[in-house]
């Protein structure tokens, strides 16, 4: 190494800069060895960092045969070896697993993996009587119990809906299809995994008994609901009746268990045995099992198991409250929904909505909607349902009201397409807007406004929606009349409870604004954009 510095001599016209170059070489005597060529000192110190990366990779080669090796010896680190190209065994393998992180630095993040495996194993020793001892058999499809058997069978089934009954996709939810041809028949199916829900009449039916039949797609024989015969779907039993057809639970109640304090064994809904599972499993087990259940037949629920999921460290308290919902849901296995008809002609979607400011212990909002369709007659099927923690810390009533309302409306609004594709409605369904906020009522259809520009943003949408008509009606309603108050509070709500037993809705509307309803075509206006042809003269 040379160190270079640059100082000023004192010369007959001056200072004159002046390089001086230190230790470009080491002192050297008559007595010193010559010094060694670049080369030469290359190659020694290529032969001791492959020394020093021999001895510190895990599991590498011994370092004694290395300290043997004599001085300035030629010898490599490693040797070249044969390396056998198939594995000894037998089975031969040839796998990719997948695995990432979805959403990875947020709070949302998951692990996701997927396994493609293709195997050939050898004969097994219960067939090894019926084939011959060279024969090896290839999984050709996904099987139960392999990765990625359900995304299989989905893509399977689903494209033959498509592709070979001309069904299209509704625009809220892609397992939900429908028969876009009225021609071919009526028919709505909605699938999940590899079993299917149907509802169709004779020309569709027999359509598409005949497709499965030429797609040679193994299934099960189809069966129909009728009062003596009620069907099992996604394990939920719908039954029909002279007052209507009902969807209850009984089944994945019965497996429901209070948590105890203690360490104890549980059992989930296909029979597994869990061994000394701790309080915490129990109440992430037991609450799950709730949760799916009020999501599908029991709304009354929704909240307190909504409210039990944000407990991260549950307590004594979060423990008995969580108890008392999953022994009302234990004592009432029969408890469900009821679907009435109704009259196609009069249909309208209301869609109730209600917020309650700061009840939750980290002092966020809990926000809650009801979607109700029903006829003039009042006849009323619950549709949707939903309570969920306000992501955003609102500062007023207003604010946590107006994010509840963009939720119920969104849901709403998609409800609403997907009903007019499914019944071929030449006109949209009225979708009606219900909640219990006055100054939530005033601030959309008076024009009011917010300090919060978060929240206008909201408001100017919904506002929007309201002026198109895609909003037919906004309504301020009664409080204890409003469905969705079970959505954010744990009381029980009576509104709630008579809608369900009786199929009837009883509204208190306090406020309202009568307009005229115009009519949307359905084709979208031609719009002319001007274009500049030539630059304006100076």
């Amino acid at each position: 190494m040379a160190v270079k510095a640059v100082n000023d001599t004192a010369g007959p016209d001056g200072l004159v800069p002046t390089l001086l170059v230190f230790g470009a070489y080491p002192r050297m005597t008559e007595y010193d060895p010559p010094a060694p060529t670049i080369t030469q000192r290359a190659a020694a110190i290529r032969a001791q960092r492959q020394v020093t990366d021999a001895v510190n990779t895990r599991n590498g080669p011994s370092s004694t045969a290395v300290h043997r090796l004599p001085l300035n010896s030629d010898n490599g680190v490693y040797s070249n070896t044969l390396k056998k190209k198939n594995t000894t065994g037998h089975a031969y393998i040839t796998a990719r697993f997948v695995n990432e992180v979805k959403n990875n630095g947020t709070d949302k993040a998951f692990e996701k993996s997927r396994l493609v495996v293709q195997a050939y194993n050898d004969e097994g020793k219960e067939i090894s009587t019926i084939f011959s001892r060279r024969t090896f058999l290839k999984v050709v499809r996904p099987l139960y119990g392999i990765p990625e058997a359900g995304n299989h069978w989905f893509r399977t089934y689903h494209n033959h809906h498509t592709e070979n009954l001309n069904m299209d996709v509704s625009t809220y939810d892609p397992c939900l299809l429908h028969c876009s041809d009225s021609k071919q028949g009526f028919g709505i199916i909605g699938m999940q995994t590899d079993d299917t829900l149907i509802v169709a009449n004779d020309t569709f039916a027999a359509r598409e008994e005949e497709e499965i039949r030429r797609a040679k797609i193994l299934c099960k024989p189809r069966e129909q609901l009728t009062t003596d015969n009620p069907l099992k779907f996604n394990g939920a039993v719908v039954t029909e009746t002279a007052q209507g057809i009902t969807l209850t639970q009984k089944r994945t109640c019965s497996h429901i268990r209070p948590v105890q304090d203690q360490a104890a064994d549980t059992t989930n809904s296909r029979g597994k045995v869990r061994k000394d599972a701790t309080p915490q499993e129990q109440y992430i087990a037991q609450r799950a099992l709730g949760a799916y259940i009020a999501s599908m037949s029991q709304p009354e629920a929704s909240f307190d198991l909504s409210y039990a999921a944000q407990a991260t460290d549950p307590q004594k308290d979060d423990i008995k409250a969580l108890n008392k919902r999953l022994q009302w849901q234990i004592d009432n296995p029969e408890r469900g929904l009821r679907f009435v008809e109704l009259d196609v002609q009069t249909l309208r979607l209301i869609a109730f909505v209600d917020a309650s400011f700061a009840n939750n212990k980290d002092y966020s909002s809990q926000l809650g909607y009801v979607i109700v369709l029903a006829d003039e007659a009042n006849n009323a099927n619950i549709l949707h349902w939903s309570s969920t923690k306000c992501k955003r810390i609102t500062r007023s009533v207003l604010g946590s009201e107006t994010y509840a309302l963009a939720n119920g409306f969104d849901a709403a609004a998609a409800i609403k397409s997907t009903l007019t594709q499914l019944l071929h409605l030449t006109e949209p369904l009225p979708l009606i807007v219900c909640t219990d906020s006055k100054s939530l009522y005033e601030c959309l259809v008076k024009l009011g406004t917010t300090h919060e520009k978060r929240l206008m943003i909201d408001l100017m949408c919904l506002r929007q929606s309201y002026e198109r008509q895609e909003i037919t009606e906004v309504r301020w309603i009664d409080g204890n009349s409003n469905p969705a108050d079970a959505m954010t509070k744990s009381k029980p709500c009576h509104a709630l409870q008579e809608l369900i037993d009786t199929n009837k809705l009883r509204i208190n509307v306090d406020g309202w604004v009568e307009r005229s309803v115009t009519t949307r075509s359905p084709e979208p206006k031609a719009v002319r954009f001007a274009t500049l042809l030539e630059s304006p003269k100076q």
